[in-house]
């Protein structure tokens, strides 16, 4: 499983966290006196692998909400040391929405915070699967319904940058790992139209192509992410999950969020 940053082996990472409330947060980057004399500042990562260095007395706010399973950047702001010094703030300008996000996600995650979690239920036969191994296994039908399922929720709500990771995080396995899998059990939405059984994947009634059932359907075009699972199938692992892990499955029935069946990306 991938290892989360700890503590010690952040070298880019806000000075200051504060929690308004449980998945809201205000994160402050900025260089001090001690890391400026070392010539050793508060750096933030860009996409390309390379730093933005933040100079002395300069500081970036910024505040992270996870709302409905997302996480959003909700505002940032930028405070300078001096307006009169045009070099030195241009820092600023290599700043964009994903670099702020991407690095203040990074710290919280280190931390165990702001991390979406799927439903109740999900998560407990997760916890469950994962009792006495590190990976999730393929075997069964509700263990690739739970594969397929936090698949999903993560490509609807995790940004790309960090998909694999929360993959390992929850399933033992990164994004190659999972796609591998995809590909062994599922068909492409194409080869299912060319049979006319597009219909048979929002029924109830359990279907196959060529001779073998029919877990997940992927998109046909092979840039796009994501895919469904046939209603089949979201019906079976509803029922496992309401008989062995809903304690209240006797007055209320438990149903998958859509962000759990089907994904584009």
């Amino acid at each position: 499983m991938v290892r989360l940053i700890t503590y010690e082996e952040r070298a880019d990472m806000p000075r200051k966290i504060d929690t308004v409330k449980d998945n809201y947060w205000l994160l402050t980057f900025h260089t001090d006196l001690t890391e400026h004399d070392k010539k050793d500042p508060q750096r933030l990562r860009t996409d390309k692998g390379k730093f933005i260095d933040i100079p002395l007395n300069h500081t970036l706010s910024c505040v992270i909400e996870v709302f409905a399973n997302k996480i959003y950047l909700r505002n940032y702001s930028v405070h300078y040391s001096s307006l009169d010094d045009d070099v030195e703030n241009t820092w600023a300008d290599k700043l964009t929405q994903k670099i702020i996000i991407d690095n203040a996600v990074r710290y919280l995650w280190s931390e165990q915070k702001a991390i979406p979690q799927m439903t109740e239920v999900e998560e407990r036969f997760l916890a469950h699967t994962l009792e006495d191994t590190k990976r999730v296994s393929t075997k069964g039908i509700h263990n690739k319904a739970l594969i397929f399922a936090t698949y999903l929720f993560t490509l609807n709500n995790i940004p790309r940058g960090f998909q694999s990771e929360y993959l390992e995080m929850k399933l033992g396995m990164n994004n190659s790992y999972v796609q591998q899998i995809i590909n062994r059990n599922s068909v492409k939405y194409s080869d299912l139209k060319a049979e006319n059984k597009t219909d048979d994947i929002w029924k109830p009634k359990k279907f196959e192509y060529k001779d073998k059932p029919v877990y997940f359907v992927r998109h046909s075009d092979k840039k796009i992410q994501g895919g469904y699972m046939p209603q089949w199938l979201v019906d079976e692992y509803e029922e496992f999950l309401n008989k062995e892990f809903n304690p209240t499955n006797d007055f209320f029935k438990f149903t998958l969020n859509p962000e759990s069946t089907g994904a584009v990306q």
